[in-house]
């Protein structure tokens, strides 16, 4: 079973740079379908145009506030096939609209994002991500 990917990235892109390859080699099962930026600048987006991946950033300025920002961002994602969504290095906080939309879905983040979430936040919507998060890695990694 091949896994299809969607990545948010905020910068570099070292850490989709590194998924890419994993999946290139054979490490990951998977596919990355798309990336995702909260930033136009992100180098992140012109690596994934390199390879020929759907590519777009989603600048949070450009909406009345953060729901809207995040409605935009879930748009967007419903127009690919995943099955698992990447915060890899991505540096905004998302909250319930997101995940509310996201339910079901598997993810996989970097520290800053739990880092911001309270743990009120967390055993209510995010708790559950951590042993899928598991499950995922002992998939992947053994």
């Amino acid at each position: 079973m091949s896994i299809k990917i969607v990545v948010l990235a905020s910068g570099r892109g070292s850490n989709f740079e590194a998924i890419h390859a994993a999946c290139q080699e054979g490490r990951i099962d998977g596919e990355i379908v798309g990336l995702f930026s909260d930033k136009e600048e992100a180098v992140a987006l012109k690596t994934a145009e390199k390879y020929g991946l759907t590519h777009k950033a989603v600048i949070a300025k450009n909406y009345t506030d953060k729901i809207m920002y995040e409605k935009a961002l879930v748009e967007e994602l419903s127009q690919l096939d995943y099955d698992l969504i990447v915060l890899a290095g991505y540096m905004k906080v998302l909250g319930e609209h997101f995940f509310s939309f996201c339910s079901g879905t598997d993810y996989e983040y970097s520290s800053i994002f739990i880092t911001e979430f309270s743990w009120t936040t967390c055993t209510e919507t995010g708790f559950r991500i951590w042993g899928q998060i598991y499950r995922l890695y002992s998939t992947f990694c053994g």
